[in-house]
């Protein structure tokens, strides 16, 4: 499950990177916003995320999708 974490977020911030596919649908204002949990979900993963259960990174996926969907 942490995997899939760490793969939900870099290909959403691949997607909104400036060439990628999502980039012109997403005002800058969300991507802005969307970028910074991306990114505070990640330091998360590597710091204290690193043992934490199957539950906790469920949530934290959860979280991610409510924007990125």
């Amino acid at each position: 499950m942490k995997n899939a974490v760490e793969q939900y977020v870099y290909d959403n911030r691949a997607y909104l990177d400036t060439y990628g596919d999502r980039a012109k649908y997403v005002d800058e204002a969300t991507k802005d916003k969307f970028l910074g949990q991306l990114n505070a979900v990640e330091e998360w993963l590597y710091n204290d995320g690193q043992n934490v259960s199957k539950e906790d990174y469920e949530a934290k996926l959860n979280e991610l999708k409510i924007i990125g969907q």
